[in-house]
């Protein structure tokens, strides 16, 4: 589980990797909100990929989602949630060494 934290904070990491090299070679700043990562999940023949492009049932959740994810920077997303991951695994952890 520790592991899979840390594929997630790097994740974030390899984000801002992107981010900063398209800074560096075009001189602008290119968003990747968590709506971006959301897109890619399947196509939109899926249920979920299809939800997403056109809903046709629970709109306020749908509404809420895509205000969120459109404006949540998708790095900052992956390096909070693995680190969290992270630190709770080795928390518990250590908790039960201590037992």
């Amino acid at each position: 589980m520790a592991f899979g934290g840390l594929l997630v904070f790097f994740g974030g990491l390899g984000v801002v990797g992107h981010q900063l090299w398209y800074w560096l070679q075009f001189g602008k700043w290119k968003k990747v909100p968590i709506w971006w990562a959301l897109e890619k999940i399947g196509p939109p023949e899926t249920s979920l990929g299809g939800w997403l492009a056109h809903p046709n049932s629970w709109y306020g959740l749908h509404k809420t989602l895509a205000v969120f994810s459109k404006t949540t920077p998708l790095s900052v997303t992956l390096l909070v949630v693995g680190g969290l991951i992270f630190v709770v695994f080795i928390s518990s952890m250590d908790s039960k060494r201590l037992e």
